[in-house]
């Protein structure tokens, strides 16, 4: 799972899935503020809860990957606490 950097698309990583093996599944996560519709949400915390839901929608377990650059990171350094704390597996 990757998650958005401050500009809240995962454009910046096409370069990095190009390149990685093709059976490998592969997610962005993109700021739901950019709908037009959702307001931000107002902490990392909130950020990372409601990307958990996510990214259970898509894989109800783990182990987790979970990558993000720069803002992204501090994101996802979150969401893995956050699932360390229900006892989820970080992989990576």
């Amino acid at each position: 799972f990757l998650i958005h950097p401050m500009g809240g698309t995962t454009y910046f990583y096409r370069e990095l899935v190009e390149s990685l093996d093709k059976d490998i599944p592969v997610y962005g996560i993109q700021a739901q503020s950019l709908d037009g519709v959702s307001p931000p949400k107002a902490s990392i915390k909130a950020l990372a809860t409601s990307y958990i839901h996510h990214i259970k929608k898509m894989q109800p377990q783990g182990p987790y990957r979970l990558a993000g650059s720069s803002f992204g990171g501090l994101i996802a350094y979150e969401i893995a606490q956050q699932l360390t704390q229900i006892s989820d597996t970080i992989e990576l």
